[in-house]
């Protein structure tokens, strides 16, 4: 179906209300829910170095995702360092996601249902867009990487060398953002030397100026990077995940936490996976099984996806880097759905009923999904800290209502106290007085309150009673006796 002036207009509307929907519910989601365990040594501690030992890795943890440190430190250099301001660049990075894209959509796609089953595709996922809401590098990187997958495909269709040079700065961006997209980038740059040696020019000769920048801008980015991925490996960082393999390390993780606890027909997290890989794989077939017209465009969109994946397995088992976990694998997602829409695309073109409907099935089943598993009050990854105003704001009340002089001293277990401690060593100050921090419980605590999770609290009652309890009673606030 080709869209005319009118149809166009109003599918323009939804896509750009469809947009503004999303970012509504980031917003709200980052100006609302409290800070969250690994964001505190993000903005608390990375931001608050100098340039010079932020882009160094001085201290090389892979919590500092550079090029977002550097962005929270800039906008908390101007704002303060409240939790809407330090979450600014996530924010905004969904602006440029989105933007590539609708282009990317817009760009090879005609088709009314195609386009809006794509957007669902793309963008309506609670754990996805989870992350454009936290005050770390992983929509941010992402984002750049989505625009780099643009400009990656717009070069292959027309050999632009500003399409090129776009590709591979943008790519470099990512990388500089989150170094896990290394595992995009190398494939990316390996593909586009294949496209430029095998497509020479008129006179049979390969475009010298494409083969400069190709080398050119990756040199300068591992030149940036070569130093604080050196100082990461040598604390072997990175051994902080697993390599008992790809699919259950990688692929089914990402997808359990993309299900949200959503259930469907009684499938466990062992058979889910197992279904939507196998409905994937069918989908992304389906372009070669009815198809006798291979598109450049397409088939790079195929190869840069599942080059990345043969690149992670390959560098697990020859150079023993471990597999990524769901989060840092998250940038698998947007490299899957490009191809699969195209596969969607050449399903509506050879049987447009056939096609429709199953671009209409499943933009119906992720929107479904996307309003089954919709939570506005915490994080997927990190929901324990989803109760931590609800804590501050208690206590608070308690100083008031009695009338106090001094800080109310709290305790808790190790996994709540960054969160707590972003707000007690400032906004809370005045009320509460946070136990530093120590990884073991401490039943024989002095302070007068202690904030833990319910499966601790037998360990506890001796000397502390339940003073106010939260989420369903899996998290209490106990008073000393």
């Amino acid at each position: 179906m080709k869209l005319g002036t009118k149809n166009f207009t109003k599918l323009d509307y939804f896509v750009w209300i469809a947009g503004f929907f999303i970012f509504f519910l980031i917003c709200k989601k980052a100006f609302t829910i409290p800070i969250t365990h690994d964001e505190v040594g993000t903005v608390n501690y990375f931001s608050k170095m100098s340039i010079w030992d932020i882009i160094t890795y001085k201290d090389p943890i892979p919590n500092n995702h550079i090029l977002n440190t550097l962005l929270i430190k800039l906008f908390a250099t101007i704002g303060g360092y409240s939790t809407s301001v330090v979450r600014l660049p996530s924010i905004l990075s969904f602006i440029i996601y989105y933007y590539f894209v609708v282009k990317l959509i817009r760009t090879y796609f005609s088709d009314s249902i195609l386009i809006i089953c794509s957007i669902f595709l793309f963008v309506f996922n609670n754990y996805f867009i989870d992350f454009f809401s936290l005050a770390r590098g992983y929509a941010l990187s992402i984002s750049f990487q989505m625009a780099s997958v643009y400009y990656f495909l717009s070069f292959i269709d027309k050999q632009n060398k500003k399409d090129l040079i776009l590709s591979l700065s943008l790519g470099s961006l990512a990388v500089y953002t989150n170094f896990t997209t290394l595992n995009f980038f190398l494939p990316l740059i390996l593909l586009l030397f294949i496209f430029i040696i095998t497509n020479k020019n008129k006179n049979g000769l390969i475009d010298k100026s494409h083969i400069f920048y190709l080398f050119l801008i990756p040199i300068i980015c591992f030149l940036i990077i070569a130093y604080p991925i050196s100082r990461m490996m040598k604390s072997d960082q990175i051994n902080v995940w697993g390599s008992t393999g790809f699919y259950n390390e990688t692929i089914k993780v990402l997808i359990n936490n993309m299900k949200l606890n959503v259930q469907y027909f009684e499938f466990s997290n062992d058979t889910l996976p197992i279904v939507v890989v196998s409905i994937v794989l069918f989908i992304l077939s389906l372009y070669f099984i009815i198809n006798n017209k291979f598109s450049k465009v397409v088939i790079y969109s195929y190869l840069l996806f599942f080059s990345a994946i043969i690149y992670n397995i390959l560098q697990n088992n020859f150079l023993d880097v471990p597999n990524l976990n769901a989060r840092t694998s998250l940038f698998y997602f947007p490299l899957l759905m490009v191809p699969f829409v195209f596969s969607l695309q050449k399903l509506v073109n050879v049987n447009n009923l056939l096609g429709l409907f199953v671009c209409a099935f499943l933009g119906f089943m992720t929107l479904q999904h996307f309003v089954r598993s919709c939570y506005g009050k915490s994080s997927y990854e990190w929901y324990y800290d989803e109760n931590t105003y609800d804590v501050l704001k208690t206590l608070r009340e308690v100083y008031i209502s009695e009338g106090r002089k001094e800080p109310i001293k709290l305790d808790c277990e190790w996994i709540f106290h960054p969160s707590l401690s972003f707000y007690t060593a400032d906004e809370y100050n005045k009320y509460i007085n946070l136990e530093h921090y120590h990884s073991d419980l401490n039943p024989n605590s002095s302070n007068e309150f202690y904030y833990i999770q319910n499966e601790v609290y037998d360990k506890m009652k001796d000397n502390f009673v339940i003073f106010k309890e939260f989420a369903w009673g899996t998290r209490k606030l106990v008073k000393r006796k």
